[in-house]
């Protein structure tokens, strides 16, 4: 009860100064309370900073269409959104804005990088390539995708005793979060109880992007002394938040007449938006996974960050490693054309194998794409076969068109530096409560976890519960945010590492009662710690910088019409290896979900479109679509590679969340397989030809060639 509404307004303009914020109107209607801004904020000394820079509220001027000016505070939902339509914001001195890489380049617009932020190399690529018998250039682009969360970024704060704020939001960093708000509100983090009890899909948005909705509900919370939530609608939330960061490349190829890989060259830009995005990292997320799944002992490897009139870009499920693979399997699709090889061929001859050293100095000591393709290749009855029936369908369909694709993955994970926390209580009636610094966003985690303490204790997976994730409790200050696949197994160590304490204490009184129940009440009863507290503190990997890697290996057929653009997937096959998986049935809906978001990606009927204004034309339902049952393939298999234990992974597993996000992009190749069939067909070029990804129908008809006459009915003239 008496609870508040917060609604933002948004900017008009991409690039201005701002003159004027006019709220009289806003805050003469029924239920109005307050309007905030950065002048309010200053005068009330708060800071009017979300991490990295980035403001909350729009300090004098705007940088990007969509930017937040101030924020409305209403007893309803609806009045507080009324009311910021009403808020008159005027502008001066407005220039044409930074949106695209070309326009990055015209203006010099780019974020300062060290050398070891930008640059890596192995061997000598340019010699490599200067020598090599075949060499192919060109340029290959992918762009944003929406996060389309089906929970949009909110938050809830209310004031507590002792002045303190209390703060339920869909973050995927309760840590962060906590230190964001309280350098805000000017307080300690000690006065910020952050709780969340599970996300609506986060694929990365919700590291730092909720930062700014959670520190606006605790301000307007502390400024008004009442509850306030803040909660965003599908197009604020794509307005405003950003996408999966664009990227850009410029590639040269050096290979051998049998198609073998001499030197690589990559020169990559990355887009990002005004701000730099505070999300942990490295600010150019490709550098460490341009190589994707193939080796060749001569690489150089370039990279900037464009700065742009846009929101800032962020983490989007799989990031670095889908643009990366699509950047590179688009130039490896070019030689294979221009050699008169097919690509799968290409691929094999170069692809990673077991004892191999990638260019930053991963040791691969059982690398596992052969065997996953392998097992493939018997699933689908071969390659042979899958393309003879794809070449015989093309050759009797003029206008309809087939592709084919069959690509490696290779995906590689850090544990250096990760730190988690669990906290496992035995009840008074035996059974457990566990909490952990980790977030529940779909991917299991809260199941890993019981299931580990079920295993570790003896107990029954039914008697273990999952309290939410909160600041005042696991997810302590120096925890890790939940991202990059590998949470769960950190988690799921930190439990094991609290359940093998409690096990310890427990162990004469296990011998000599009849149930673990009965146990845990004769401990107790002698006064036993029943509460353990576990951690998980990531160290160097002794292979490299990364502690493994997942392979695997997929195959995708696409049907396409040429005259209209539109393309759907026919069958998708997948292998992918695991290690033991921890959880087989919720590890095959995790492969099945990257896939279908790497799909939509690919495949999306619309990419992320601005106006030259700097408006972004696809915000919300109506102009972006994210793909749904329909757009599924007919035919979608699943295999996780038997026997294949990860001696350095988390119980012999390997995280799955991200990977298979590649398998999905493998459409790319098989939209190019599909162009290509149409382009020779016409007589066009079928060796070199450009189109992005994502890759709506207009993309796809105009890369096939086809002509106004192609639309003339037989027979028919005019």
């Amino acid at each position: 009860a008496g609870g508040l509404h917060g609604a933002f307004v948004f900017s008009t303009e991409a690039r201005a100064d701002i003159v004027a914020v006019d709220a009289s109107v806003a805050l003469a209607r029924d239920g109005v309370m307050a309007f905030l801004d950065a002048d309010s904020l200053d005068k009330a000394g708060f800071t009017n900073d979300v991490g990295g820079g980035e403001p909350l509220f729009a300090p004098g001027k705007v940088a990007y269409h969509g930017q937040i000016v101030g924020m409305v505070c209403a007893s309803s939902y609806a009045a507080a959104r009324t009311a910021a339509a009403v808020v008159k914001v005027t502008y001066a001195n407005a220039e044409a804005p930074i949106m695209s890489f070309d326009d990055a380049e015209a203006a010099g617009s780019y974020f300062d990088l060290s050398p070891e932020e930008s640059t890596a190399a192995a061997g000598d690529a340019a010699a490599a390539i200067a020598g090599a018998a075949v060499t192919v250039e060109g340029v290959a682009e992918v762009g944003g995708q929406a996060h389309f969360h089906m929970e949009t970024q909110n938050a809830t704060a209310s004031p507590s005793e002792g002045g303190g704020i209390s703060l339920v939001c869909c973050t995927q960093g309760p840590a962060f979060t906590q230190e964001t708000v309280a350098k805000a509100l000017n307080r300690s983090p000690a006065c910020v109880d952050v709780r969340v009890r599970r996300v609506g899909g986060a694929y990365g948005a919700k590291i730092s992007r909720n930062a700014a909705i959670s520190c606006a509900a605790a301000l307007a919370a502390e400024t008004l002394g009442r509850p306030c939530r803040v909660e965003l609608e599908q197009r604020d939330n794509m307005l405003a938040l950003g996408s999966r960061r664009p990227h850009r490349c410029k590639y040269t190829l050096g290979l051998d007449v049998d198609g073998t890989l001499l030197g690589v060259d990559l020169d990559t830009t990355m887009m990002q938006g005004w701000f730099p995005d505070s999300s942990f990292g490295t600010p150019l997320d490709v550098i460490g996974s341009y190589d994707s799944a193939y080796r060749c002992a001569n690489w150089r490897f370039k990279g900037r960050v464009a700065r742009t009139n846009r929101p800032a870009n962020t983490y989007c499920r799989a990031p670095g490693y889908l643009p990366a693979m699509l950047l590179l399997e688009v130039a490896l699709d070019h030689a294979a054309r221009s050699l008169g090889v097919a690509p799968e061929a290409l691929r094999a001859r170069n692809w990673y194998k077991s004892g191999d050293v990638s260019p930053r100095g991963q040791t691969m000591p059982t690398c596992t794409i052969d065997k996953c393709w392998s097992l493939l290749m018997d699933k689908v009855g071969g390659f042979e076969a899958c393309r003879a029936a794809v070449d015989g369908f093309n050759a009797t369909s003029r206008f309809i068109k087939r592709g084919l694709a069959v690509v490696p993955m290779r995906y590689t994970m850090a544990w250096e530096g990760g730190i988690h926390i669990s906290l496992v209580s035995i009840q008074a009636d035996g059974k457990l409560l566990l909490q952990h610094s980790g977030t529940e966003v779909g991917q299991g985690i809260n199941t890993i976890a019981a299931q580990v303490a079920a295993l570790e204790l003896g107990v029954d997976v039914d008697d273990v519960s999952v309290g939410p994730t909160r600041t005042g409790a696991a997810a302590c200050p120096g925890t890790t945010g939940t991202g990059g696949s590998i949470t769960t197994e950190q988690v799921g160590s930190a439990v094991r590492n609290a359940c093998q304490q409690l096990a310890a204490r427990l162990a004469p009184y296990l011998a000599a009662q009849p149930t673990f129940a009965a146990a845990a009440s004769a401990a107790r009863d002698d006064g036993v710690d029943m509460q353990a507290r576990g951690r998980f503190h990531g160290g160097k990997s002794t292979l490299g910088p990364f502690e493994y890697a997942s392979y695997g290996a997929a195959l995708l057929e696409v049907e396409l019409d040429v005259l209209s653009g539109t393309a759907r997937p026919l069958r998708a096959e997948c292998v992918i290896d695991v290690g033991m998986a921890l959880n087989p049935k919720l590890v095959s809906g995790q492969v099945q979900g990257g896939f279908m978001m790497g799909l939509g990606y690919v495949m999306g009927s619309e990419s992320i479109d601005y106006a030259a204004s700097g408006e972004n034309l696809t915000a919300g339902t109506w102009e972006y679509k994210p793909p749904l049952a329909i757009d599924a393939p007919e035919v979608m298999n699943v295999t996780l590679l038997p026997d294949a234990p990860c001696a350095t992974g988390f119980l012999r597993s390997k995280a799955v969340g991200e990977p298979p996000v590649l398998f999905g992009g493998a459409a790319m190749l098989a939209l190019r397989d599909a162009v290509a069939a149409a382009r020779h067909e016409v007589g066009a070029d079928a060796r070199n030809f450009t189109f992005a990804s994502p890759a709506p129908p207009e993309a796809l008809q105009a890369a096939c060639g086809a002509t106004a006459g192609d639309y003339t009915l037989a027979g028919q003239t005019n």
